[in-house]
C-alpha cells in the first residue's frame, strides 16, 4: 500500500490501486502501517502538484517498488 494522503488529524489514507483505488482509499492510522525508506516519486510529484494518478499507476509504482525491496534483500 502507498500513503495518498497524510490527513489533518493525524491518520493517512492509503491506496494499492485494486481493493483500495484512488477513487476510495482507507482511513489508517499510521502506527499500524510498516515504514519503508523508498518512495514512489512520480507519483508522489504528480499528487503535490495537485494531479491525479489512476489505479494502474498506482499498481506499477507498487511492482517497482515491491522489486526494489526483494533486490534489498
Amino acid at each position: 500500500m502507498l500513503v495518498y494522503r497524510v490527513l489533518d488529524d493525524g491518520f493517512v489514507l492509503v491506496v494499492d490501486g485494486e481493493g483500495r483505488s484512488v477513487a476510495k482509499p482507507k482511513r489508517k492510522n499510521p502506527r499500524h502501517l510498516q515504514p519503508h525508506s523508498l518512495v514512489a516519486d512520480e507519483l508522489g510529484t504528480k499528487w503535490r502538484r495537485g494531479e491525479t494518478a489512476d489505479d494502474a499507476e498506482v499498481r506499477a509504482a507498487l511492482s517497482v517498488l515491491v522489486a526494489k525491496l526483494k533486490e534489498a534483500g
